[in-house]
């Protein structure tokens, strides 16, 4: 088993190192402008949509909106808690002489908290809006993210991974239970405002 895992992480290795060195240097900007937008466009979409729900006194939007700040929220959250748990030093670090260190980061590598915030967004704006389009193109740019922390050199795949993984279970579970303490909390402010938001029983 141990002889497994020792043959498992070499190759884990071996494989960031060919996504480190095979990127073609002339469009490292490009890798860094797609890594900075994983909180940049989670942050927005959270405020656009936010914002036209206060405006518009929607509470479909608001549900909406609620339920992405969740969904995002409650996996950096974990993330974060995971990555001090774990400690799990940089690629960079344990390996200088393979990988080159292209983006700042700090000293945790696992799970990847850029990979994490983008496809909770990804999953969040699909299972709220579920447009063919619309998935395709958040998912495609949640990858983009995940393979720019690896080809810059601050994430192993595994870390990757894990931040997939971890924002599909987090965005799941409130996208399966998240709308009915939602609604719950849309009825009390509605009571509590005297009708502010026009509350209607299904925002569906």
């Amino acid at each position: 088993m141990t002889a497994m895992i020792h043959s498992l992480q070499a190759a884990e290795v071996q494989l960031l190192h060919l996504l480190n060195t095979a990127r073609i240097p002339a469009l490292d900007p490009v890798l860094h402008l797609l890594t900075n937008t994983a909180y940049l466009i989670g942050a927005l979409c959270m405020a656009t949509i936010g914002v036209f729900a206060l405006l518009k006194r929607s509470p479909q939007l608001i549900c909406k909106a609620s339920l992405l700040v969740g969904g995002v929220g409650s996996s950096a959250v974990i993330a974060y808690i995971l990555k001090h748990e774990i400690a799990r030093v940089r690629p960079f670090v344990s390996h200088p002489h393979l990988i080159t260190q292209l983006a700042d980061a700090s000293r945790l590598s696992f799970p990847s908290g850029h990979t994490t915030v983008a496809f909770a967004t990804a999953f969040m704006v699909a299972g709220l809006y579920r447009g063919k389009v619309t998935t395709k193109i958040t998912l495609a740019w949640a990858t983009a993210v995940g393979y720019s922390r690896m080809a810059l050199g601050v994430h192993y795949p595994s870390d990757v991974l894990g931040g997939v993984l971890i924002s599909a279970v987090a965005c799941s579970l409130v996208l399966r239970f998240g709308k009915v303490p939602v609604e719950y909390f849309l009825r009390l402010g509605n009571r509590v405002t005297g009708g502010r938001f026009s509350f209607v029983e299904n925002t569906n």
